[in-house]
């Protein structure tokens, strides 16, 4: 068990913000992370980068070194100890972080996801970067504030890469990655859970059909639903036939989409599938659109 944090000792043992747990006693990792402002471990991932280390501890927060040597917001731990992961990752300032890690293969291979709060890549501001193993690269769009949780999820129209954040209503707080752009994902979150407050999203945990989402918001979607800091993504099925724009949500966009597919004699619009377009196909997709996906 590996637990990171603001600690300095942990069951007794000095430590320093990341230590192991072996079921009987805690160990310290090197002498651990250190930085000018308030240093912490807020996110760990094991991956295997492919450089012959094997899968290896990553651990992201709000530091600037690990063992002394120099290794801003990101180490890994190796048989050497920890070392920086890649030269082109650096913070702005004393207070950039990284606050989430996740592993996650867009179709080119397995790669570590790092998100978190007014970092750089290439000298580029970045909301979220990609690690292979070799280089860093940005991933969307640089958004304000904070990323703070990542989740891969099949929305029913393949596995995409879902992250929610604080003080970004750019994208609402809940969004995926879409041709590498961060959109809001089926309306987002909003509303804080006391008047005059920000909604926030912190974490995201995908099960099934669902993406649970927790956090500091009282409403969800495009309705909206009403939903106190805590709610559900459901996917919709892949053969879900009237969700024509392949969004995951049924709205009046499909509705649209049919009319001006079902006016071209176009084959999705077919729903019986008898080669003709009747009043028989628009009744079969409002049952459809009706039934939900």
């Amino acid at each position: 068990l590996y637990a990171g944090g603001g600690f300095t000792s942990i069951g007794g043992v000095t430590a320093g913000r990341v230590a192991q747990f072996d079921g009987t006693t805690w160990q310290a990792l090197g002498t651990g992370i250190a930085g000018p402002f308030s240093p912490t471990v807020f996110a760990l991932a094991l991956f295997d980068d492919g450089t012959g280390g094997g899968t290896q501890l990553y651990a992201a927060g709000r530091f600037d070194s690990a063992d002394g040597q120099p290794a801003p917001l990101i180490a890994k731990w190796t048989t050497q100890g920890w070392r920086r992961v890649g030269s082109n990752l650096a913070g702005a300032s004393i207070f950039s972080d990284i606050s989430a890690l996740t592993v996650f293969d867009d179709g080119s291979g397995p790669a570590l996801y790092a998100g978190g709060s007014d970092f750089r890549v290439d000298g580029q501001p970045a909301t979220a970067a990609r690690w292979d193993g070799t280089t860093w690269t940005r991933v969307g769009q640089a958004l304000t504030g904070r990323t703070t949780a990542f989740a891969a999820f099949n929305d029913g129209t393949g596995t995409k890469l879902y992250a929610g954040g604080t003080a970004q209503p750019a994208v609402n707080y809940v969004y995926r990655l879409e041709n590498n752009q961060w959109v809001p994902a089926a309306g987002g979150a909003a509303g804080g859970l006391q008047t005059g407050d920000f909604p926030s999203v912190f974490g995201l945990h995908a099960s099934g059909n669902r993406l649970w989402v927790g956090g500091a918001f009282a409403q969800v979607g495009t309705g909206p639903t009403s939903a106190r800091g805590i709610a559900a993504l459901v996917a919709c099925s892949a053969t879900c036939r009237p969700d024509l724009n392949n969004d995951g949500e049924l709205t009046f966009d499909d509705i649209t989409i049919f009319v001006g597919l079902y006016n071209a004699s176009d084959p999705r619009a077919d729903f019986n599938s008898d080669g003709e377009w009747t009043f028989d196909d628009i009744a079969l997709f409002v049952a459809a659109f009706n039934a939900g996906c």
